[in-house]
């Protein structure tokens, strides 16, 4: 063995022995590292050849990223900072995660203890001691870290998502690269090797205006909505809360009462549901692996507005007796629900039925309004009720609306600014300020941002797009709400398959077309791309991404030169800017705003 590596660990005796040891190595997780290292042997070659001391590295042959292990934490921390020195991407492995790993293989019964040879037996599970996780670390990772570092942190973590974007493209589109990706591409790389990973030096490396991490005042209790898990606690008694893990007897979830992306009105209704209706209850929390039992989920909005509503997910199939007997049982249930949320001042108090075997409750799911209380409750952008500015969305029990109200504004304010000068001209090839333009909304959801632009002067048409009918239906409400349902139109569908007819069906050929597209985590599909690049009238595309990785697949298809496939010219980055909706975690939303690329004709290349 040399000076860079430790040893390899015992290799006599059973396999549980090396398993604790290799966790109390500690450990990061390396990516952005060259093609060339495919396996772990020369990503071991390449640690030694840099001078970083480690214990030891694992890499699957297919998989884009490596785990390596490190004698002790000061060795990792100097490991780490040499690693991003040379532009890698590096995140410290949680040891809650590697303790995850081990009770699921001995769960199994691949790695349990000592020459058994893999008994599934109770007594060789190994048992957590849920009390020690602190539920913080799961749902704010970033709960101790001071906001100013939270955000340096995560400027530098999207820079790196635009070289790849950039990068990654060039790559992807091999000959149908234009020329201009192809030298950003060069320059981006030329950037981050002789950066040593200063963030500064690669975002002037960028072929575009890059505003930073934009976020609102508010960065705790910013959470409008909250879905808690009905399961037992660390004690083993029913009681609802965010999800430790998996237990003996069903879920193990812990108190969100020191969770600060959460509102005290949210843990006030949290509170008095698990005190006055689930303490009082005789029915159980419902077992995903055995599917049996009563409650499922509670969810719990809490809106700037000052409204509140909680929706209650129960399977009511699980009630036990005959059929007159569960009846009077499920009445009893729901009545103690609504008379506890009553009793706090709840508007909306919705209970939701489902068989669904799925952790995840089905949009269509019938929904039941209880004790005439709302169907609906109201959250108010841009201004109050009274402002001529404001805009009023109507929030249903199964409505998407993002969580983070004023966070919120500072991006729906952001796009719209950007729409803004887009239709005034004010952006470099704009159209001209007597020009009537259209929006088209891709992934519209309940309509919140297409309603955002419809109000820009020189908006004269709002397209909406979206696959799930009841966000559609919302849509409807939101436009009517505010006095723009002549302005809107609201399709239900899939993008790729209605975007080439509606903008034919919904567009003049004088008009303007600018898209906002707001995907789901997967992306666009290659369709949707294909047909906003054939829409000759479409200049302007305003890309929202809440998943970098889905961003960085779909700019290699809005980039490359035209094809059959992608007719029109390839749009191209001129300006990205981040939005924090998601203070204390790692998450935040990207825009990139992208222009047609004068430079080619739309001709497909050969």
């Amino acid at each position: 063995a040399d000076g860079t590596r430790g040893g390899g660990g015992s290799s006599g005796g059973g396999g549980g022995g090396r398993d604790d040891e290799r966790l109390s190595y500690p450990r990061a997780v390396v990516r952005d590292f060259p093609r060339r290292l495919g396996s772990a042997k020369q990503f071991e070659k390449y640690l030694e050849k840099q001078s970083i001391a480690f214990h030891r590295a694992r890499k699957g042959p297919r998989q884009n990223f490596a785990i390596v292990a490190f004698a002790d934490a000061a060795q990792r921390s100097a490991g780490m900072a040499a690693l991003r020195a040379l532009g890698l991407y590096v995140t410290e492995q949680d040891q809650d995660y590697q303790l995850k790993r081990k009770i699921q293989q001995q769960q199994r019964g691949v790695g349990g203890g000592g020459g058994g040879g893999g008994d599934r037996g109770d007594d060789k599970r190994a048992k957590v001691d849920w009390n020690s996780i602190d539920i913080r670390d799961k749902v704010t990772p970033w709960w101790n870290v001071s906001y100013d570092v939270q955000l340096q942190r995560k400027r530098t973590d999207i820079v790196k998502s635009l070289c790849k974007m950039y990068t990654d493209a060039n790559y992807n589109a091999r000959e149908h690269a234009p020329a201009w990706l192809s030298d950003a591409s060069r320059q981006i790389q030329k950037a981050k090797s002789s950066s040593k990973g200063d963030t500064d030096a690669i975002v002037a490396a960028l072929p575009l205006s890059f505003d930073g991490v934009l976020h609102a005042d508010t960065i705790d209790g910013y959470r409008n909505k909250i879905q808690c898990t009905v399961g037992y606690n660390a004690e083993g008694k029913p009681d609802v809360g965010f999800v430790l893990g998996r237990g003996a007897s069903g879920v193990v979830v812990a108190s969100i009462a020191e969770c600060s992306n959460v509102s005290g009105r949210a843990k006030e209704i949290v509170a008095a549901f698990s005190q006055q209706v689930l303490r009082a209850s005789s029915q159980l929390p419902y077992n995903q692996h055995s599917h049996v039992g009563f409650w499922r989920e509670l969810t719990v909005r809490t809106l700037a507005s000052g409204q509140t509503m909680a929706v209650i997910v129960v399977t009511e199939a699980n009630v036990a007796g005959d059929s007159d007997a569960s009846a009077l049982l499920i009445a009893a249930e729901k009545q103690r629900y609504a008379d506890a949320m009553l009793a706090i001042g709840v508007d909306g108090i919705a209970y939701v039925t489902t068989n669904s075997m799925s952790s995840s409750t089905p949009p269509d799911a019938p929904v039941e309004i209880l004790a005439s209380s709302k169907a609906t409750i109201t959250e108010t952008l841009f201004g109050t009720d009274e402002t001529a500015t404001a805009l009023q969305f109507q929030i249903s029990p199964m409505s998407f609306f993002q969580v983070n109200t004023p966070a919120t504004e500072v991006l729906y304010g952001a796009i719209r600014d950007a729409i803004r000068a887009e239709v005034s001209g004010g952006a470099a090839g704009g159209a001209a300020a007597d020009t009537s333009t259209v929006v088209l909304d891709v992934c519209c959801g309940a309509g919140t941002i297409g309603l955002a632009c419809a109000a820009v002067d020189g908006v004269s048409k709002v397209v909406g797009v979206e696959i799930v009918d009841a966000a559609i239906r919302d849509a409807h409400i939101n436009s009517d709400v505010n006095n723009m349902s002549d302005k809107c139109v609201w399709l239900c569908g899939k993008a790729e398959k209605l975007l080439r007819k509606a903008i034919t069906s919904h567009t003049k050929p004088t008009d303007a077309v600018v898209a906002v597209v707001d995907p789901p985590r997967a992306g666009l599909h290659n369709d949707t791309i294909g047909a906003l690049r054939a829409c000759t009238a479409l200049d302007f595309v305003v890309y929202v991404s809440c998943h970098q990785p889905s961003l960085i697949r779909d700019a290699a298809n809005l980039f490359k030169k035209p094809t059959k496939k992608y007719p029109g010219a390839p749009f191209r980055p001129v300006r990205a800017f981040a939005v924090d909706l998601f203070p204390h975690t790692p998450n935040c939303e990207l825009v990139v705003l992208m222009k047609r690329d004068a430079a080619h004709d739309g001709a497909p290349s050969a």
